[in-house]
């Protein structure tokens, strides 16, 4: 639902002011855009709330006033020469830094830029970042154990000049900021300066090769080491809370502690997160984490769509979530949420998903959760009833034939109309039907179908509103 949200051209503004300016990895233009999948997450300085980190450079925070970076910003939004990696509060504080596989650094507010390796030639990428104790510096590590300081960050040895049986994939600093410890793949730990070796996976005979990280205790006298199927391993003087059974299709890609407390959250890949014990942020989970749709979950049939209110055999404003089941099957994925203050909340049900951008976010607002799917239908929960529908699904057509994927202009020709944009909507679209507060008599559903600004430029997507009990979709 970006069309109605562009929060992106606002960040970018935000991020040219606050931003410190050094080496970073910026581009005229990357080949490859980074995919919007979370890469980790990090606590505030009191432990409140969190920052989660996205590959392609959104950082989200956990309030309402910390959403899309709050006052400190983030390179979304920018061109990037390399996926970010990862993230760190600053101590105290009132910033951060967020890293590059490249090694380039991203300072925001009060927190300053010391240096990166985004112009240098890495033998490996960069995999994660760690601040001094003081803030004044900061810790760079690659995948094959090079460690890069910075600022008052002190080099205490590395494995750049070891062979690992596994890469590295995090990193943690000591209580007194003299050392760091790095987790490989496997759960082997390697301590450097004053960082006290507590134990390792394949010291205790565990055999994994799917460790994403590992998190400190607030003493940095213990450690969590977490795994992409949910196993959580807790050395030294850190707790063990458990673990969570992932999705094959949704597994955990980071884990991120408190720093006064015992307890950590887990962050998957559709970007959900789970808490554990005194966790950052508090002890409810976020986001909707995805589970592999049924082996034998039949494909959509698809429909036609009518502005009488027809959704292939459904009918907005009449059938309920059992009717749903019963005429198209068991939904992918579902999520309560609410577009705007003042609109009821919907329940979205998702066909088609995945935890791959691309589609549509089950969760409209904000739009860094996934699953996205392919379609999705929309019930009002104060009637319990259907109220709206989008797809990027071909499998479903307008009276008139049109669908996802055709010409714009062969749209136009057989709607029988001109595409035009909406009044604070930027997108192009062809209305059938209206609602209240538009210019006609209001018909029970509106239809708008998304083009692209040029004739030979295609149907995105299609959406469906009901005009009785509307969940907001069309809402500008």
């Amino acid at each position: 639902m970006s069309r109605y949200y562009r929060v992106g051209t606002v960040v970018a503004v935000a991020v040219a002011a606050l931003m410190t300016v050094g080496t970073s990895p910026l581009s005229a233009g990357a080949a490859t855009p980074p995919l919007h999948l979370p890469v980790g997450g990090f606590a505030t300085s009191n432990g409140t709330g969190f920052w989660m980190v996205y590959a392609d450079g959104l950082v989200f925070g956990s309030s309402k006033a910390d959403e899309y970076g709050g006052p400190y910003g983030s390179p979304w939004g920018l061109s990037l020469n390399a996926p970010i990696v990862g993230g760190a509060m600053r101590p105290g504080g009132r910033g951060y830094w967020v890293a590059g596989a490249d090694g380039g650094v991203f300072a925001f507010g009060h927190a300053r830029y010391y240096g990166s390796m985004g112009a240098a030639h890495l033998n490996q990428p960069v995999v994660s970042l760690a601040p001094t104790k003081s803030g004044k510096g900061y810790w760079l590590v690659a995948s094959d154990g090079g460690v890069f300081s910075f600022g008052d960050a002190r080099f205490y040895g590395s494995t750049g000049n070891l062979i690992l049986r596994q890469p590295i994939v995090g990193m943690t600093t000591s209580a007194s900021g003299r050392g760091y410890r790095l987790v490989a793949r496997d759960g082997g730990i390697f301590d450097f300066g004053d960082a006290h070796f507590v134990g390792s996976l394949p010291g205790r005979g565990v055999q994994v090769s799917d460790v994403v990280g590992m998190a400190t205790t607030p003493s940095h006298a213990g450690y969590w080491i977490a795994g992409a199927d949910g196993q959580v391993y807790a050395f030294g003087d850190a707790h063990s809370f458990g673990r969570f059974n992932a999705s094959a299709c949704d597994p955990v890609t980071a884990i991120f502690s408190n720093p006064h407390g015992q307890g950590y959250r887990l962050v998957t890949e559709s970007g959900a997160t789970i808490s554990f014990g005194n966790a950052p942020g508090g002890g409810q989970a976020s986001g909707i984490a995805f589970s592999c749709p049924p082996v034998d979950q039949p494909p959509l049939e698809g429909g036609v769509l009518a502005v009488g209110g027809q959704i292939g055999p459904l009918q907005l404003g009449v059938s309920t979530e059992a009717d749903l089941a019963a005429d198209i099957g068991t939904p992918e994925a579902t999520a309560v949420g609410n577009i705007d203050v003042g609109l009821p909340n919907y329940i979205a049900l998702g066909y088609d998903c995945s935890v791959i951008p691309g589609a549509i976010p089950l969760v409209v607002e904000p739009q860094v959760l996934g699953p996205y799917c392919g379609t999705v239908y929309y019930l009002n929960v104060k009637t319990q009833t259907l109220a709206g529908f989008q797809t990027v699904s071909s499998r479903y057509e307008t009276a008139e034939g049109t669908t996802v994927g055709m010409t714009s202009i062969e749209a136009a020709q057989r709607e029988g109309q001109q595409p035009s944009g909406q009044a604070s909507c930027l997108p192009d679209s062809i209305r059938l039907g209206n609602m209240g507060g538009y210019v006609g008599t209001a018909t029970p559903a509106q239809i708008e179908i998304w083009i692209g600004s040029e004739p030979t430029e295609t149907v995105t997507d299609i959406t469906v509103e009901n005009s009785a009990n509307p969940v907001g979709l069309l809402s500008c």
